[in-house]
């Protein structure tokens, strides 16, 4: 059984190695950002072809047009490229929730986003 001192002292080391790791994504996210806004990267992704869903959640048919709220369509090119479908509209409001979260860690002050949750797990799972 640990003792308090030790719980203590691990509980100190697990606040110094979130912070490192807050750090280093934090400079991940900035130099993402950096290229995305250097590079035409968000107007390509828009024009990745997308496709609506289906009412079980699985991808329908395609969009004659790119729509930036249907999910990108992972079953043709370039959107195979994906390792899921989301759409160019979710992946733009992520970057959002990252680039507050790089903000936030460099102390600028960022305001409150709820619908960061269920981004998250419509992105990731």
């Amino acid at each position: 059984m640990a003792t308090q001192e030790t719980q203590t002292a691990n509980a100190a080391n697990q606040i110094m190695g979130l912070l490192a790791a807050f750090q280093s994504l934090q400079t991940q996210v900035d130099a993402l950002n950096t290229l995305i806004s250097a590079t035409s990267i968000a107007t390509l992704i828009a024009q990745f072809p997308t496709a609506a869903l289906t009412s079980t959640g699985g991808l329908g048919a395609a969009d004659g047009t790119p729509t930036a709220a249907h999910p990108i369509n992972t079953s043709v090119a370039p959107g195979t490229l994906l390792n899921r479908a989301v759409s160019p509209a979710d992946l733009s409001s992520m970057l959002t929730a990252l680039v507050r979260l790089s903000n936030a860690v460099k102390g600028v002050a960022v305001g409150t986003d709820s619908t960061v949750v269920g981004l998250t797990y419509k992105v990731i799972g």
